[in-house]
């Protein structure tokens, strides 16, 4: 079994606290809170931190939308999160923004169980940035699952295997 291995590091967000403050929220896909784990009809969620989640399953694969972070500056080499759900590149997907360009993109991998992603974002210390998460797609694995651990750490992020 494949567990995630958080890295050292300060925590922009997980989500823990059971709401979306100091994000935004545009359309109906993300809820009004995060989830504490699968949805009804969903399949079961894996690879998660914590009793809480984001994602864009609430009432099935039709709905859409945006969460965007508030804004904070980047003071460390790497931004790690975990990530699941649709591969869709051009539509579920978080993205870390600069000046209005998208600077690092990540999409799911089709599947519910969770991974650790990390973007180097050391060319970019010092500067304001923001994270936006998107589901703009409807149809089969249009959701994004996101565990937003969303850590500045000094070192790229990884999984291990238990037995």
């Amino acid at each position: 079994m494949s567990q995630a291995l958080p890295p050292n590091g300060a925590i922009s967000d997980d989500f823990q606290d059971g709401n979306y403050a100091g994000w935004t929220v545009a359309g109906n896909a993300f809820g009004s809170a995060p989830a504490m784990g699968a949805l009804p009809n969903q399949q079961a969620v894996a690879g998660y931190l914590g009793n809480r989640l984001i994602h864009s399953f609430l009432g099935g694969d039709a709905p859409q939308g945006k969460l965007t972070s508030a804004t904070f500056t980047i003071d460390s080499q790497y931004v790690g999160f975990l990530i699941g759900g649709g591969n869709h590149p051009n539509g579920t997907f978080i993205r870390l923004k600069i000046n209005g360009q998208t600077i690092a993109q990540s999409t799911g991998s089709n599947a519910e169980t969770l991974k650790w992603d990390s973007w180097n974002v050391e060319n970019y210390i010092g500067q304001t940035a923001f994270f936006e998460i998107v589901d703009s797609v409807t149809g089969g694995w249009d959701t994004s699952i996101l565990t937003i651990s969303c850590q500045l750490t000094s070192r790229k992020t990884m999984a291990f295997s238990t037995r």
